[in-house]
């Protein structure tokens, strides 16, 4: 089976080389690689042209005339793809060596469809500082509702069976950010999830990184518009517990539309659609954390903030009080 590597590019000269390199290195080798630059100003170019020289059979580039976004630029590189798999990463992320073998041999002997593992997370350095999944937590079989809220898993270290793409489209070009999650969240209504428990994808976080931004406000509204878009499609899921999953979705709906109107300072109209999240998914601890933030400010503002996947429901309280204090 053949796997497409689709590599988003936009002035990341600094660690496209890595990236790139990273893929190259693959124990098992990808089909094609596809660069997709969004017209970078600052020698990338290039750099991928130097790379399409060296490898003819394995890299093609799209080279895009002005500036068309993420979301459009990542899929002109998708449907070029010719690969049965397809797995997307940015310009400044990493493949562990075995990345694509171990993911492939998860299929082969599953029949798999979206196979994911775990990710690294580093800064602009590339020391690490975190796991996104510990303690031995990726799940498999059906991820709508823990995709659809965020918990599970993220694109980057999704590989996807092109058919299961050809079924339910591309990503939403309206979604200026969170258009990978929404993407996710539509795959995950109708496929279900095998999991490699390794670690085997490095995410940069730096504040140029494709994925970051600045305004969260922004962040919070498309999260609001990609949790409409699950709660449509929630009834034709693969989901069992049909109306569970729409009560979880409700409510971190309705916690999402609280952080906007924090974010707004509109605490008053932040606390009705909070109190709505927690009567639905009390065991949620982002309620708690957002809970202390509306009623007591002074002690538990954002910036202070260290989550704590073991802190959930009203069992996290004490913690949250005593690291506020």
């Amino acid at each position: 089976m053949k796997i497409s590597v689709i590599i988003t590019s936009y002035n990341q000269k600094t660690y496209l080389r890595q990236t790139l390199n990273s893929v190259i290195a693959q124990t098992l080798l990808p089909y094609e690689i596809i660069i997709c630059d969004d017209c970078s100003t600052d020698g990338s170019q290039r750099m991928i042209k130097d790379y399409e020289r060296r490898y003819p059979n394995l890299i093609k580039a799209i080279y895009q005339d002005f500036n068309i976004g993420v979301t459009r630029n990542r899929n002109m590189g998708i449907k070029m793809a010719t690969g049965d798999y397809v797995s997307t990463l940015d310009g400044d992320d990493l493949y562990y060596p075995k990345k694509l073998e171990k993911e492939m041999a998860a299929v082969k002997r599953t029949g798999a469809l979206l196979v994911y593992s775990n990710v690294v997370y580093i800064d602009k350095t590339g020391q690490e500082t975190g796991v996104r999944y510990k303690r031995h937590q990726l799940l498999e079989g059906c991820l709508f509702e823990k995709t659809a809220t965020l918990k599970y898993p993220s694109p980057r270290e999704v590989m996807i069976k092109r058919t299961c793409i050809e079924e339910m489209g591309f990503q939403d070009e309206s979604f200026q950010i969170n258009e990978d999650f929404e993407w996710m969240v539509r795959l995950a209504s109708r496929f279900a999830f095998v999991a490699v428990d390794e670690k085997l994808v490095f995410h940069r976080i730096h504040s140029k990184g494709l994925s970051s931004c600045s305004n969260r406000l922004l962040l919070l509204e498309t999260q609001k518009k990609m949790i409409g878009k699950a709660l449509k499609i929630a009834g034709q899921s693969i989901e069992k517990d049909k109306p569970r999953t729409r009560k979880k979705l409700v409510s971190f709906l309705n916690l999402t539309r609280a952080r906007i109107a924090e974010e707004q300072n509109q605490f008053s109209a932040a606390r009705p659609y909070l109190f709505k999240a927690i009567r639905d998914d009390v065991l949620r601890s982002a309620n708690y954390d957002l809970l202390l933030r509306l009623f007591l400010p002074n002690f538990f503002r954002r910036n202070s903030r260290l989550p704590d996947p073991l802190m959930i429901g009203p069992a996290a309280i004490p913690f949250y009080i005593a690291r506020g204090i």
